[in-house]
């Protein structure tokens, strides 16, 4: 199914405020963009990170990323003021890095937060869970019943969870956007730029959702995607054409096409937008 294929194409394609991350066939990782902290790993190795073994997800912080090893470790690299590389042993299925801090999700369905924890966006509640999504400074997990769960800074309502049931989440830096079952999106949070003004699924069911700073994308299930919210860098003008997974930065978009290219637009800044080439399918 589309909505199967898109959660797991989400997890080979990242990006936050300057930096991007892809996963390639062999499991290595591929960084573009702002590398003062040695985000995107040693310049020797080209953008990958040193630690060995295959990766089979990945998400970027504001100035660090993380790698989930196909062992179900962590790797984590980049800056570390907030203990935000410190990453817990064990192992686990999912990851997210927000700000300042991440959130990792354990094969038990138990989610493990580290980093930054100012506004108590490490304070994960009891539960389990199936899906975990770090803001800014706050943190969002999707329990088995569909339910969503939120946690630390509260400004805007970012933590106003929706009621209902949903299939997928992704927190941004003060909304949050999450996907139904029948394809529609609700959001909620900040809502300044109208990043919370999802447009309708009349046009077309949804398969997969990501929110970035200010500005929203949704993925259709016939591969296009549709932005909304602020457009003063082109981050919510995309290029026609296919696509089968998408993340939003903070002033750029970055987006996976059906032929394994990867494409990105917005503000160009550090490079985020200088997409690195090759074929970048499972």
């Amino acid at each position: 199914e589309k909505r199967d294929v898109a959660r797991t194409m989400q997890q080979r394609l990242a990006s936050h405020r300057s930096h991007n991350l892809v996963l390639r066939k062999d499991g290595s990782i591929t960084g573009w963009g702002e590398n003062h902290y040695g985000l995107l790993g040693s310049w020797i190795h080209r953008g990958e990170p040193t630690s060995s073994g295959k990766f089979i997800a990945v998400s970027a912080g504001i100035s660090y990323s993380l790698g989930l090893r196909e062992d179900g470790t962590v790797v984590c690299w980049g800056s570390n003021g907030y203990g935000q590389c410190n990453a817990p042993s064990g192992k686990y299925i999912a990851i997210s890095a927000g700000d300042n801090h991440n959130l990792g999700l354990r094969e038990d369905g138990t989610v493990v937060c580290w980093g930054s924890n100012r506004y108590g966006q490490c304070n994960t509640p009891s539960g389990k869970y199936i899906a975990i999504s770090a803001g800014w400074d706050h943190s969002v997990a999707l329990r088995k019943d569909g339910s969503i769960v939120c946690w630390g800074n509260d400004r805007d309502r970012r933590c106003n969870a929706p009621s209902g049931k949903y299939i997928a989440i992704s927190a941004g830096w003060c909304h949050s956007v999450a996907l139904r079952g029948d394809g529609s999106i609700v959001c909620w949070g900040s809502n300044r730029y109208g990043q919370c003004n999802a447009p309708s699924s009349l046009a077309g069911k949804y398969v997969a959702v990501s929110a970035g700073q200010d500005h929203s994308l949704g993925l259709r299930e016939d591969g296009t995607v549709v932005c909304w919210g602020y457009n003063e860098d082109g981050q919510c003008n995309p290029p026609s054409g296919k696509y089968i997974a998408i993340s939003a930065g903070w002033s750029h978009s970055v987006a996976l096409r059906e032929d394994g290219t990867i494409v990105c637009w917005g503000r160009n800044y550090c490079g985020a937008c200088d997409s690195p080439k090759g074929n970048f399918l499972p």
